[in-house]
């Protein structure tokens, strides 16, 4: 791939990376990660191998970006919408990375539709009219999610099964999770309580119970707490922390992001160059650099 290409699929992800702890939701007045798609568009032009031919226009990758409240079966609420946090637009685990048991689908979902950003796009073979757009939409969304403390953090469907079964046989009504899985407890946000204790006999119970896969593949421990069985309950602290972080509405944070990082990411390394296939190795390299901004998400929880 001719260099000029590279540098502009490589600046396409990183300049995405956050600056600052902001509300993380698709959803309107968040917009924090349509935030994201805007400022890294912005380090995107500026960059001299930015080719406006051969990346799509900001407006239809926004698109592809946002989800609005809806009240499915039960009146239990549903986000839905084009953007990845839609329901049915992806799978839950494709949001999630947690480093410390290797478990997650961010990483793999990045480097997915950051190859079809590539193929299907920039080399001019795209298999669908919306193709590209989707893709760089999609694997941002991804990237930013492991920059959230509640993104790296939790189990794989499989592993929680596991557990419920394991400990609900000799313990019925509680669920000792190890901090491999639920992380610190300073993530009890907005109910320190919670923090307190390692009995998640109610959040898994919620999830064993009342969900099932495809779709809800992944068990986040700061997800199914509140004061009812609704699913998606305002009251826990991962909704809490998305929705209003320290109190503060998303327009606040918005307004003093983007001071920090300039351009690359130092810990970006572009693959070495080759016309055979040139998305596999640059791919590998999104994937790998997901998984370091999950390990440094998670290692500053503290």
């Amino acid at each position: 791939m001719p260099v000029s290409k590279k540098c502009l699929v490589a600046i396409a992800i990183l300049a995405l990376l956050p600056t600052a702890a902001l509300p993380w939701g698709s959803l309107y007045p968040a917009e924090t990660h349509q935030y994201i798609v805007a400022k890294a568009f912005d380090r995107l032009k500026a960059d001299p191998a930015y080719a406006p031919a051969l990346f799509p226009v900001f407006s239809a990758v926004k698109n592809h970006e946002g989800v609005q409240w809806t009240y499915g079966n039960y009146y239990i609420p549903e986000m839905t919408g084009a953007g990845a946090d839609g329901h049915g637009m992806s799978v839950y685990s494709e949001h999630y990375y947690n480093p410390v048991i290797n478990e997650g689908g961010a990483p793999s979902s990045v480097a997915r539709y950051y190859t079809v950003l590539i193929r299907d796009n920039l080399l001019q073979t795209k298999n669908s009219a919306e193709a590209g757009l989707k893709a760089a939409a999609y694997s941002a969304h991804f990237l930013a999610d492991v920059c959230v403390p509640y993104h790296v953090n939790g189990a794989s469907r499989a592993t929680a099964e596991k557990i419920w079964v394991e400990q609900q046989a000799f313990r019925a009504g509680t669920v000792t999770l190890p901090q491999s899985i639920t992380g610190l407890g300073v993530l009890s946000y907005k109910a320190p309580i919670k923090g307190l204790s390692h009995n998640f006999y109610t959040e898994l119970s919620r999830f064993i119970i009342l969900t099932e896969p495809p779709e809800l593949d992944w068990f986040d421990p700061w997800y199914y707490y509140g004061n009812t069985e609704t699913l998606m309950e305002k009251e826990s602290s991962h909704i809490a922390w998305e929705a209003f972080p320290n109190g503060e509405a998303a327009s606040t944070f918005h307004a003093r992001a983007g001071q920090g990082l300039d351009g690359y990411d130092p810990r970006w390394k572009n693959a070495t160059p080759t016309f055979d296939s040139p998305w596999v190795g640059q791919a590998e390299q999104a994937r790998q650099f997901a998984i370091y901004q999950a390990t440094k998400t998670r290692e500053l929880q503290a």
